[in-house]
């Protein structure tokens, strides 16, 4: 608890050093310091609880932590004491890794994976924890793991499992998590219980093309009557993806039938959502970065860098996973109904229908944008642009006509094709 309350305290004795310039106007951000994927997302008691891999001592990923805001309607919050800090090497945790929130005997838990750094990769250990509170700003880690990683099946790596799940499917308590073969690839790993003290191993999700060499916070979730699994992939790449499966989720045959599989966001600033759990409305926030690339807070010396996603509300057409701007968003952004070039403000939403290529250019004072067709292809150069990390990325499918809407905030853009069937998000910085 020492190590938590130093952790706050450094935030607010450490919070007005931070440049403002980038501070986004409908995105959470951290105070101080690093913030990279989304953690125990849940709604309880008329507010959101939305946790973050945190290092509040630098604007790069170190000793992860959790930190955690406070919302009631996911665009104002608060941003309250570190939830969990990892106890050291000497006791065996060098990091409080991703992880959910959970409701059970009607209370709120998360589940959390507990990483040990190592010397090599072969000697790092990662295990999964349950977390209990009575006031949800306080938390009180269990002092044994919840699961067994020794029941796994040999094939299976034990020293890189980790972005607990748990939920209740039909009467019955169920954890998922991501992982990895030990020839590397990517696999959902599934334990089962009659609740959350009593998990054991029960089967293997993948591996298939899409899971690549490691699966990392999967999350489950039932859209339209549907079994989904939204889930990222490392692809030791110049980015990582984020992924669904849509079928049924079959535990009594120990399978999920695949129905029909796709992308989640084609870009280089969305990864690794989560659903917000205990929440009627099925929602993901993602972490709006990504890794292997620079990222420019950092690099300006600006002492925080991450941002979380606008949430996403997530519906099924035709056997592919849609997603929308949460509706929140019109309580604070008028939707500008426009396609010309030139200056932009720092903040805005906008729509339009197109039909056949066109080209619309997002100038900022220090770079730009251009959104375009090309054959059918919708595009967005990003070579201009003052991310650091230029490219063009380009949808998968191809669009006659149809619509686009963008959300644009001071240091990242969103953009939802033909209501959210594909996504881009990237970094803009705006001055």
């Amino acid at each position: 608890m020492e190590l938590v309350k130093k952790a706050t305290n450094y935030i607010i004795d450490n919070k007005n050093k931070v440049n403002q310039t980038y501070r986004s106007k409908y995105h959470m951000e951290p105070t101080v310091g690093w913030m990279n994927d989304p953690n125990g997302l849940i709604f309880v008691d008329g507010e959101f609880h939305l946790f973050y891999q945190s290092n509040v001592y630098d604007s790069r990923p170190s000793d992860m932590a959790w930190g955690h805001f406070i919302s009631k309607d996911l665009v104002k919050y608060v941003e309250t004491d570190i939830a969990l800090y990892p106890d050291g090497k000497e006791k065996g945790e060098t990091g409080c890794f991703s992880g959910s929130s959970f409701i059970e005997n009607n209370e709120m838990k998360f589940v959390y994976t507990k990483h040990y750094e190592g010397e090599t990769v072969e000697k790092n250990l990662e295990t999964q924890f349950i977390c209990k509170t009575k006031d949800k700003i306080h938390f009180i880690k269990d002092a044994s793991p919840c699961i067994d990683e020794n029941e796994l099946p040999d094939y299976v790596s034990t020293t890189e499992i980790r972005d607990p799940q748990i939920f209740e499917f039909e009467g019955k308590c169920y954890l998922i998590l991501g992982g990895r073969t030990t020839d590397h690839r990517g696999l959902i790993i599934v334990y089962s219980g009659k609740d959350s003290t009593s998990l054991h191993f029960d089967f293997i999700i993948g591996p298939f093309e899409e899971t690549y060499c490691m699966v990392e916070c999967p999350s489950f979730v039932t859209v339209d009557g549907k079994d989904v699994i939204v889930y990222s992939a490392y692809r030791n790449g110049p980015s990582n993806g984020v992924y669904y499966i849509i079928g049924e989720f079959r535990p009594e045959d120990k399978t999920f039938d695949i129905l029909a599989k796709g992308e989640l966001d084609f870009a280089d600033a969305f990864y690794a959502p989560k659903l917000i759990e205990n929440y009627e409305v099925p929602t993901i926030l993602g972490w709006l970065e990504n890794w292997n690339k620079k990222h420019v807070t950092h690099e300006l010396n600006h002492h925080w860098v991450g941002s979380f996603s606008f949430p996403r509300v997530l519906s099924i057409k035709d056997n592919e996973l849609y997603q929308n701007f949460h509706h929140v968003i019109y309580s604070y952004c008028v939707n500008e109904e426009k396609i010309t070039s030139g200056d932009i403000s720092r903040a805005s939403l906008v729509s339009f229908a197109f039909k056949g290529d066109f080209s619309l250019v997002l100038e900022g004072l220090d770079g730009g944008l251009t959104l375009y067709s090309k054959d059918g292809f919708i595009l967005l150069d990003t070579l201009k642009a003052n991310n650091m990390t230029g490219m063009v990325f380009k949808s998968r499918k191809q669009y006659e006509q149809g619509n686009i809407s963008f959300l644009l905030d001071t240091s990242s853009i969103e953009i939802f094709i033909c209501e959210g069937r594909e996504t881009i998000s990237t970094r803009f910085y705006i001055l």
